[in-house]
């Protein structure tokens, strides 16, 4: 995703923003400062704090036995007496140029323990292309069915019989779990107070996506338990638009409860739809909401 500019009074001012902007939890995102604020001698500013930020790109990390695996292979290619022309490189050069050469070239070099040295580096190295390949940032279509039978399982384990379904929009993954014959009445408890169950299944469902996606992701997921999600985001939107035309007959700007980054971006969103007024955001942290004022 693009990377965008934004300022504020403070770097947190300036973050907090971002994350309205974007929609996505602090963790999910990159954020870079471009320039701190000053501030005169009389508690003024003199120049606002600048940051850029993006969605932050996932990537698989490297794998603990792939590095322990490249250092056998260098034990391998180590052993043996050493060659009285020099070091570890040098002998693994003239290893694969008698490789190349064939037998008569490794009878030259000195007999069978050169010869050893040389077939046991080319094993070495074909040993480490085959783990290494050039992996392909994991698509979409397998990000959802590799939720989606996270998803199932966490479920059955759980008690619950559920059906699941993707959306995919470009980079966007929407996977939704509902219970079986469409019947939610049983899954409240997958979704907890104010959806936070349903929060800790989406993190757990990015972890699987992570582990799974060994050549890393671009792909991001959100993840719909009982349609919790969809009711509240048709909620919020509602609760935007009326809110905003009040202010917009009334004249008077008016500030909202806190809320979190993505709720706030959905109200952002329904709120600037309705001709005559703007928003922003106030506050840090968990104290951050959203100010719906005359345009």
């Amino acid at each position: 995703m693009e990377w965008i500019e934004l300022t504020g009074k403070t770097i947190d001012e300036a973050r907090e923003e971002a994350l309205d902007r974007l929609g996505v939890h602090e963790s999910e995102a990159e954020v870079e400062v471009l320039e701190h604020p000053s501030v005169s001698m009389f508690g003024r500013v003199k120049s606002l704090a600048r940051i850029r930020a993006r969605v932050a790109p996932v990537a698989a990390p490297a794998k603990e036995e792939r590095r322990r695996g490249g250092g056998r292979n260098g034990s391998k290619q180590g052993g043996g007496k050493p060659s009285s022309s020099g070091g570890g490189d040098n002998d693994q050069q003239r290893s694969a140029r008698q490789a190349k050469g064939g037998g008569n070239q490794q009878k030259a070099s000195g007999g069978s323990g050169n010869k050893g040295r040389s077939s046991g580096g080319q094993r070495g190295s074909d040993q480490r292309q085959a783990e290494d390949p050039a992996v392909e940032p994991m698509a979409a279509p397998e990000v959802a069915s590799t939720v989606e039978e996270f998803l199932s399982g966490l479920f059955a384990a759980a008690g619950h019989e559920v059906t699941t379904s993707s959306e995919i929009d470009g980079d966007r993954v929407d996977v939704s779990v509902d219970g079986a014959g469409s019947d939610n009445s049983g899954l409240g408890v997958m979704v907890g107070r104010r959806g936070a169950t349903a929060d800790a299944i989406l993190e757990l469902s990015k972890a699987v996506m992570l582990k799974v996606a060994k050549g890393g992701t671009e792909v991001r997921l959100g993840v719909d338990v009982a349609g919790y999600r969809t009711l509240r985001r048709e909620t919020l939107e509602q609760f935007g638009t009326d809110l905003a035309q009040e202010v917009a007959d009334s004249g008077e700007p008016m500030v909202l409860e806190s809320m979190g980054s993505i709720d706030r971006k959905i109200v952002h969103d329904a709120a600037n739809a309705v001709d005559g007024v703007s928003t922003e955001s106030e506050g840090q942290g968990r104290d951050r909401r959203v100010v719906i004022k005359p345009a």
